[in-house]
């Protein structure tokens, strides 16, 4: 951010020469190993440089204030440049002969040079990249990464704030996260809920550390705030940014997204979102923290509806294109009352780093008037198990619904000892109660009453015993 020539006393550039050149030897700079490196360069007995060595590392209270001082002596240096080159125009612009365009050039171009510099990204070459570049590391195995921003989103009432206070817990803890995807080490990580409050998130957490046989108060790696910054705001940005580097935190999650971005009216800008989220991809550019901005979907359109969430589902505009990671929730059957505390969900997880998988995800939560309270317990399954199960529940529900018409046709012909015609047998289940059946379903229903032994072909009487048809009797229990 800074070099030695941003400093405009002597003393303090020399000492931050030195730094510079232990930190490419790759010793650590403090008190002890400046003043060798100065006395090794021949400066140790120069007036005033040990002195203000140990003044600046005495002002310096904690490393996390360093870019905040760093962004001082910059901006002072860039005044001081402005200053001179202003000065030095005023003072050939006397000159008669001065021609007015060259000096205007001049401070233009002098002013562009300064913006250039704090502006423009860091180039770095080819060998760099190949050599410098760390690889994608996990964090969780198969679901989250380091240096990725990650958007959490799902529709309502799918379960958003149960599962990332897992992540949250499983992250801190080492423990695996829904008890299927491995964490690599334990982290520090920060949550900040605007929403569910304080009670809420203690009573979830308590039954999460229970579903992992840990005690919450145990769970040392988690900072956890009941309230939300505004970060349209850049001395809140800032703020945050101290708060992530004091606390070396991996990972802050940030719950939900439209309670702290302020970005009001333009929700489906492009552009307006995406300058609300790049300060946040800039805090972690510097802090090498993953930042998870929680969020939610819109609402299924009917062709949608109950089907794997993806990217577009998400509400507003600039989310999907941020996300480099995410984790996406929704249902995947109608919210049942009566079944209080089950639910059925879809989880997408997936990243632009090249990972991703879709699971079924099964939850039973109970109620907090059960005997035992509300519980966590779940489970993940391959989509293509929970279509088979969907398949066998259809043929299951197909065979109870068959095995009733059958029991209405069984008891039209016990109330017709003396047989039942096809015409005659549609005809009757109406008539005692049961459901309406077209010519094609009697015979059927008829039929598998013949194989199944309980009635038997035969001429039946019909038009008031004149005459006779085909059809069927009913065999009696005692043949």
């Amino acid at each position: 951010m800074i070099e030695p020539g941003d400093f405009a006393d002597n003393d303090f550039r020399l000492i931050y020469t030195t730094i510079c050149r232990l930190r490419d030897e790759g010793t650590p700079a403090d008190m002890l190993t400046i003043c060798n490196a100065l006395d090794r360069a021949g400066f140790a007995g120069k007036k005033g440089v040990v002195h203000v060595t140990a003044s600046a590392i005495e002002a310096t209270p904690n490393a996390y204030h360093i870019r905040y001082y760093a962004e001082i002596v910059k901006a002072a240096s860039e005044k001081r440049h402005i200053r001179q080159l202003a000065l030095q125009v005023a003072r050939d612009a006397s000159d008669p002969m001065s021609d007015p365009n060259e000096l205007a050039t001049r401070l233009w171009e002098g002013a562009n040079g300064i913006e250039s510099k704090s502006k423009l990204p860091k180039f770095i070459t080819s060998r760099q990249l190949s050599e410098e570049t760390k690889d994608v590391q996990f964090l969780i195995q198969g679901v989250l990464v380091a240096d990725q921003p990650c958007v959490i989103a799902g529709e309502k009432k799918a379960l958003k704030t149960t599962t990332i206070i897992d992540l949250t817990i499983s992250l801190a803890t080492g423990l695996p996260f829904l008890g299927r995807f491995p964490v690599i080490s334990p982290v520090k990580v920060g949550m900040m809920s605007g929403e569910s409050g304080q009670s809420t998130i203690k009573e979830t957490a308590n039954r999460i550390c229970d579903s992992k046989d840990i005690q919450l108060r145990d769970v040392d790696n988690v900072s956890w705030a009941f309230g939300l910054p505004k970060l349209n705001d850049a001395l809140v940005v800032q703020a945050v940014e101290r708060f992530v580097e004091q606390n070396e935190l991996k990972v802050l999650l940030i719950d939900p997204a439209y309670l702290c971005l302020g970005i009001g009216d333009t929700a489906s800008n492009y552009f307006g979102v995406g300058e609300r989220l790049e300060c946040l991809s800039d805090v972690a550019g510097r802090t090498g923290c993953v930042f998870a901005i929680i969020t939610h979907n819109r609402k299924p359109q009917k062709e949608r509806k109950y089907k794997m969430p993806d990217l577009e589902d998400i509400a507003y505009s600039g989310f999907p294109e941020w996300a480099g990671q995410w984790i996406l929730l929704a249902r995947r059957e109608e919210y049942d009352p009566e079944k209080a505390g089950e639910h059925k969900l879809w989880l997408n997880i997936g990243s632009r780093a090249g990972f991703g998988s879709g699971w079924a995800f099964d939850v039973s939560e109970g109620t907090i008037l059960d005997a035992c309270g509300r519980r966590w317990e779940h489970r993940l399954l391959c989509p293509s198990e929970v279509i088979h199960e969907r398949k066998d529940a259809r043929a299951a529900a197909r065979r109870r619904d068959d095995e009733e018409k059958f029991e209405w046709a069984l008891k039209a012909f016990r109330r017709n000892p003396d047989g039942l015609s096809v015409n005659k047998l549609k005809e009757e289940i109406p008539k005692i109660g049961g459901p309406g059946v077209g010519f094609s379903k009697a015979l059927q229903y008829a039929e598998e009453l013949e194989r199944r032994g309980k009635i038997e072909s035969a001429q039946v009487p019909i038009r008031g015993g004149k005459t006779t048809t085909s059809g069927f009797r009913f065999i009696p229990d005692d043949g």
